[in-house]
Formats: structure tokens, sequence, C-alpha cells
């Protein structure tokens, strides 16, 4: 009969640990979460504190310290300036009239230099031949009879007589010499501004070679007899122009008023 008695005491030794065990537990939860909440507050107040500070800073309303000039950096003390006394003159900050024998001041620009191009500046072309009498314009629908086929028509054709001289449109170097049969013997100069100017269809002189300087209005070709891809619309200067390598419109850039053939 003392057994179960026996049982019944361990039964309630191991009950009351199990509970001591929880309270500790709970104990200990609501200690670190006190800590937590105590460490956010202090940062909060901390950095509330500081910001405070910057954007209100305390302002002196002290005296200066001796020897410290209280106007600024840059200014003068009183007593240093001594008033102009009659005969005396104040100096002048602005700007006052040249007099005979003077020297205007140096603004950078030497008029002697004369107008220097800045860069980016449109350049100005003229006519490649004498003539003003374009058969064919830029960028229309054009019959090729030559070769029986429609396309648009990269270039400006231009009606002169076999032997006409072919002129730079502008300074220049020579970027390629071709004689194609086929395709027509061509010579294509490079410009400023990254445009190019080629005319097809031509004779070059003789001696020009592909890296020469030309200058504007210098004779490069003659026009030469109709032959290669063209022949069929007769005697003309096939002219082509190119922007960073884009096709563009003559038109847009020789100053005179075209005939219609």
């Amino acid at each position: 009969m003392k057994e179960p008695e026996t049982n019944n005491n361990s039964n309630s030794t191991t009950s009351t640990t199990g509970k001591k065990r929880m309270v500790y537990s709970i104990i200990v939860a609501v200690c670190a979460l006190l800590l937590i909440v105590a460490t956010v507050l202090t940062v909060y107040f901390v950095t509330r504190g500081n910001r405070e500070v910057i954007e209100n800073p305390p302002i002196d309303s002290g005296d200066p310290p001796e020897g410290d000039n209280p106007a600024g950096p840059g200014t003068q003390e009183p007593g240093d300036d001594q008033p102009a006394g009659p005969g005396t003159q104040e100096p002048d900050e602005g700007n006052q009239p040249a007099g005979p024998g003077t020297q205007e001041p140096d603004d950078g620009n030497d008029p002697s230099e004369g107008d220097q191009p800045s860069g980016g500046e449109k350049v100005a072309f003229v006519k490649p031949v004498e003539s003003e009498v374009c058969s064919v314009e830029y960028n229309v629908v054009y019959n090729n009879t030559s070769l029986d086929r429609w396309y648009k028509h990269k270039g400006m054709d231009f009606v002169a007589e076999v032997g006409a001289p072919v002129f730079a449109m502008a300074d220049g170097v020579v970027k390629e010499i071709s004689l194609e049969s086929v395709l027509g013997n061509y010579i294509i100069l490079e410009h400023a501004d990254g445009i190019t100017s080629l005319y097809r269809f031509v004779e070059p002189i003789e001696g020009l070679k592909e890296g020469d300087e030309v200058k504007q209005g210098q004779t490069i070709a003659t026009v030469a007899e109709a032959y290669g891809t063209e022949y069929k619309d007769g005697v003309h200067l096939h002219l082509e122009m190119k922007k960073e390598g884009e096709n563009v419109d003559p038109k847009d850039y020789i100053d005179f008023t075209f005939e219609e053939k």
C-alpha cells in the first residue's frame, strides 16, 4: 500500500519543477523585451537630439573675440579706409572711358585674327559645274532606263557638256578615286563637319590622287561621255552628298536656283 503514495509524490515533484521552469522562461523573456525597448528608446532620443542640433544650430550672440573681424572674410576694419580729401580721387572699380593714348582692356578677341570658325558651323558649298540645269533631283522615284528598273535617286544629276570642268564644292581631301567602267568613274572628297561629296561620270584631272588637299572651286575633273549605269540619260554629272555617312539633299547645301530640264 506504500508504493502508490511514492508515485504520487514523484508526479507532484515533477509538476512543480515544470511550472518553475515555465515561470523562469517567462521572466527571462520579459527581461529581454524590456531591454530591447530600453535600447530602442535610447537610440530614438539620442538621434532626435542630434537632429534638433543640426536643424537648429545654436546662435552665438556673444561678442566676437578680440582680433577677429566680425564683418567676415574679405572686409576691412573701420578706420582702414580714410575719407578722400579735397583733390583726391576715389578709386573707380567700374569701366572708365579710355582717354587718348590709353589702351582698352583685352577681352581675349584679337580683331586682327578675323572670324575663325568655331566648329559645328555650316560649310558653304559652290556648284560642282557651271550648269544649273538639273535633270534628276534628289530622292525622286527614278526610272533608270539603262538598267530598266525603278528606285529612289540618292543624288542629283546636272546636265553638262563633255569636257566641262568639275569643281570641288568646298575645301577638302581626296578620299577616293575609282575608275569603274560599269558604275562610272567617281571622286569622293571629304569635307569638314563629316560631309562628303561624290562626283560620278567624270574624268579625274591628271596627277590627282587620294590624299591630296583641294580648295573650293578647284578643278578636280571633267565631265565624261555618257556611259555606265546611266548612259541612256545623256551626258551629265551625278552628284551625291553625305553627312556622317547618311545621304543628304545637295540642295540643302548649294546656294543657287535649279532649272529643271
